[in-house]
């Protein structure tokens, strides 16, 4: 039989649990809604400051070395000093031992000083090669280097100080005469939004009982919080940027999870858009709505329901996963691994209705377009989603802009397509994203061409430059 002061004290430890776990909730409910102000906070700017210092190379581990050990003391190795009588019998063997003593202490100064410099010596070298480090690396950011400049900025959105708990998945590819930045981040699932609202501990059962969080709450701050880190995240890159290397960052945001009608896993993109720097820096994080923000300042394309994992067309598709563009001074022999930049436009012409071909689709040619580009009907017979694809390739190595896909989009029209398609060996300049707005028009750059090829007709293609930078542009 529990008596009265024994429930007294378990329902006072019951409520003050409960406190406890609401106190918790409060906390993770305004971290998650700090994620976009907190971009301003003077704290997290001299966090990026320093970190663009040492361009985000973590800086080496010299707990070890900074700290020397204590010198030998001389007390440390003297003999106790006789006394009494002792001082007349043992008077010479004493300054013995204490010559001993002097001369130990004199090695062992010695064995110290030699160990203090070895210190000394691989500090400063470990020192001296992570600055020559950070100098070679500034030096390839300052000649926008792609792999370096990407390496880089990968290490920034590494950096964002987000939840524990929170994905840290990421994918970046630079453009260089575009001052462009391609990236793919992985964003949290819904279930990071606490599911349950409140706790209460009951005195009766000595139980607690627990209040779900409404649906429709859940949907609306994992809304909020998509925009908020697609926002923090653009903002770090901006910020971090040491040279001015990025005018534009176009961002595909999806989520990592599981097909529950298959079984297989999934990347469903939930954000996707292309953010300029003039426009962004223009923007008050502290004060707006992360989603009001993407949808009427950068026309970005966001999930109706992300709760849900209902995605959206991306701007730009891509798998950065990808190192096959490469510079080369000479013609080399590909074997097995053609270069599309060696086909001619007839060649290439026959590549690309292939490739729609084994996506599943009927495939036709028609007439080439007034720059003698590749026109390709590709059709799919469904009574509820009949589809009428008009894809142009555009064999390139210089940028495409906004004028080619006018044109193609007037060939759209004209054939009364559902969709448009601008294929390329190369990529699309801002303009051409920008055009697209609101249009049925995909732009497949050089690299997700490579993807599809691979994943569609197994072939393993590159895109060799030519030698010299000479501009390829190749319509027949």
């Amino acid at each position: 039989m529990e008596t009265r002061e024994a429930k007294r004290l378990r329902d006072e430890r019951g409520i003050r649990a409960a406190e406890q776990m609401n106190n918790d909730l409060s906390v993770t409910l305004a971290t998650l809604d700090a994620i976009l102000p907190d971009a301003l906070t003077p704290g997290n700017r001299s966090r990026i400051a320093a970190n663009r210092k040492r361009l985000y190379l973590p800086p080496p581990d010299l707990k070890h070395l900074t700290t020397p050990e204590p010198a030998p003391s001389l007390e440390d190795f003297l003999p106790e000093a006789p006394t009494g009588l002792g001082r007349l019998v043992r008077a010479k063997a004493y300054r013995d031992e204490v010559a001993t003593a002097t001369a130990e202490h004199g090695g062992a100064v010695k064995k110290y000083e030699d160990r203090e410099a070895a210190r000394l010596s691989q500090l400063a070298e470990i020192q001296e090669n992570y600055e020559a480090k950070i100098a070679a690396i500034r030096q390839s950011l300052k000649a926008k280097e792609k792999i370096a400049v990407s390496g880089y900025f990968e290490g920034v959105l590494d950096e964002r100080p987000f939840p524990s708990d929170f994905p840290t998945g990421r994918r970046v590819e630079y453009i260089p005469d575009q001052r462009q930045l391609k990236v793919v981040l992985i964003l949290p699932r819904s279930d990071v939004i606490p599911p349950i609202e409140s706790y209460r501990y009951v005195k009766n059962s000595g139980t607690f009982t627990e209040k779900k969080r409404a649906i429709a709450d859940i949907r609306s701050r994992y809304s909020k919080l998509l925009g908020s880190v697609v926002l923090r995240s653009i903002y770090e890159i901006f910020q971090a940027d040491p040279v001015n290397l990025v005018d534009h960052v176009v961002l595909n945001g999806i989520v990592d999870t599981i097909d529950t009608s298959t079984g297989h896993p999934i990347q469903p993109v939930l954000v996707s858009l292309l953010a300029d720097r003039s426009t962004f820096f223009g923007l008050n994080l502290t004060q707006l709505d992360p989603n009001d923000c993407l949808r009427k300042k950068f026309k970005a394309r966001t999930s109706r329901s992300p709760a849900e994992l209902l995605p959206v067309p991306p701007i730009l598709e891509f798998d950065m996963n990808d190192d096959r563009f490469i510079e080369v001074e000479a013609p080399v022999d590909l074997g097995l691994r053609p270069n599309l930049l060696d086909l001619d436009w007839k060649s290439f012409e026959r590549l690309i209705h292939d490739l729609v071909a084994a996506m599943g689709y009927t495939v036709k040619q028609t007439r080439g377009s007034n720059d003698r580009g590749v026109d390709i009907v590709a059709v799919r017979d469904d009574p509820v989603f009949p589809l009428k694809a008009i894809f142009q390739a555009k064999r390139y190595k210089g940028t495409v802009e906004a004028a080619v896909v006018r044109e193609m989009y007037g060939t759209f029209l004209h054939e009364g397509a559902t969709h448009g398609v601008v294929v390329t060996t190369s990529h699309f300049g801002p303009s051409a994203y920008e055009w697209i707005e609101g249009k049925q028009i995909q732009l497949w750059d050089g690299t997700h061409l490579l993807d599809l090829l691979k994943r569609h007709m197994g072939v393993e293609a590159t895109i060799v430059l030519p030698p010299g930078g000479r501009t390829v542009r190749d319509d027949g």
